[in-house]
């Protein structure tokens, strides 16, 4: 939502907790956010090429959780639900499980927090690690249209994540492409206001 990242920009509000999918690179997305140092913390799957958000976790200006993908959405999913946390297969036996993964650095590239180790149990003769939900005061999501009433549709690959996010936070902001009238939307791909509140 390039619109709510530049007007939340435009604030200046400082030690922002973000999760996202991805860091994003060029100028714009999240890393016009790592510029004015207004992150503190990400949560994502893929940092990619952001040398920006790189540089600031290398000098002990960011915090970084690196968590796998399906991993981050059921994170999220699961916080929309009120459910606490789960057990997954995905990184037994790495690092994820151990402990160890830098989370901070000080600024001398000396590691200031550790991962912590995952709970694990056995289920079926399968290791599982125990992962947190997570929730959000606020959410800022692109969405394709949305009706008068506060219905929103999401198009394609925005559908994965935007309705789980919109779900899993106590006030989400969307940033639509068109407003329609009620009843035009699609109910296949539609989050119904039972989730959205008009303001």
């Amino acid at each position: 939502p390039e619109n709510l990242i530049g007007a939340l920009l435009k604030t200046r509000v400082k030690d922002l907790t973000v999760v996202s999918g991805s860091v994003g690179v060029g100028d714009f997305r999240l890393r016009l956010l790592l510029e004015t140092k207004q992150i503190i913390r990400i949560t994502c799957s893929y940092l990619g090429a952001n040398t920006r958000c790189e540089h600031l976790c290398l000098v002990g200006e960011l915090e970084l959780e690196l968590t796998p993908q399906g991993t981050l959405a059921e994170r999220i999913r699961v916080g929309g639900a009120s459910v606490p946390a789960f057990y997954t297969p995905t990184a037994c036996g790495t690092l994820v499980q151990e402990g160890g993964a830098p989370i901070r650095y000080l600024p001398i590239c000396h590691i200031a927090i550790l991962r912590q180790p995952r709970e694990v149990r056995e289920f079926r003769r399968q290791h599982y690690l125990l992962e947190h939900a997570i929730t959000a005061d606020c959410a800022l999501v692109k969405g394709w249209k949305a009706d008068h009433a506060g219905n929103i549709t999401f198009r394609a690959s925005a559908r994965n994540f935007n309705t789980p996010t919109c779900k899993a936070a106590g006030t989400s902001v969307v940033e639509v492409e068109e407003i329609v009238d009620v009843g035009c939307l699609p109910q296949k791909t539609s989050m119904f206001l039972t989730f959205m509140q008009i303001e």
